[in-house]
């Protein structure tokens, strides 16, 4: 992919389609750790039903991601808009699966099942959200339980997870533009060593259908 921008003022189409990639800071690798990856779904998904944009195409990488994003608007549902809310979310949500600055509210603790609330950590947290946050935030402990399990309470392995700041955006100016785009999502995991030629990855959305990806109207 070329032409990207890594701009704090863009340029904005209606409903134009964006080719994004985003890095971690320092590019450490994260995501080589499936607990990262299966937030990152789930943060994709709450962030598609918060800004009713469209995603076409997504592949996780150990230390970047490339999305694939129609926004709906040019106000207030851009995709600038979108991947603050995305790389904000998933980085509070990240720290919080690892531990870092959270701890549970009696009066949301109470709300939650005797499975996620009596475990190892007697500090874990919660968000006292809407209906759909509080499903993340019953996620986030899980993720958090089985993170602890793998790492131990007082892990040294991952720093706090920071991004890099901005991201870099291509915007799409035709169909070959965005099949291309796709085709470069599908070669990534490839590309990067991660799988061998013929085998699927699973944050790769060439390879895994995930229920919340659009199809592109050609």
């Amino acid at each position: 992919m070329k032409d990207f921008n890594n701009f704090s003022k863009r340029y904005y189409t209606e409903y134009g389609i964006y080719f994004i990639t985003a890095n971690t800071k320092d590019r450490i690798s994260f995501f080589k750790e499936e607990i990262f990856c299966d937030l990152m779904i789930e943060e994709l998904k709450l962030v598609k039903e918060i800004y009713q944009c469209k995603i076409f195409g997504l592949v996780i990488n150990y230390e970047h991601c490339h999305l694939l994003i129609q926004h709906a608007d040019v106000g207030k549902r851009n995709i600038s808009c979108v991947m603050k809310s995305l790389k904000r979310n998933f980085s509070q949500d990240a720290n919080k699966v690892m531990g870092y600055n959270w701890k549970i509210p009696a009066h949301v603790a109470s709300k939650l099942p005797d499975q996620v609330t009596t475990n190892p950590d007697s500090s874990l947290p919660g968000r006292d959200l809407p209906k759909e946050k509080g499903l993340m935030n019953y996620f986030i402990l899980q993720k958090r339980q089985k993170f602890i399990t793998k790492y131990g309470k007082d892990q040294i392995i991952f720093p706090k997870f920071i991004w890099q700041h901005s991201f870099y955006d291509h915007r799409i100016r035709d169909k070959d533009d965005l099949v291309n785009a796709l085709e470069y999502i599908d070669i990534n995991p490839v590309k990067h060593g991660i799988i061998t030629p013929g085998e699927l990855y699973k944050y790769c959305s060439t390879h895994n259908k995930f229920d919340f990806i659009d199809e592109p109207l050609f």
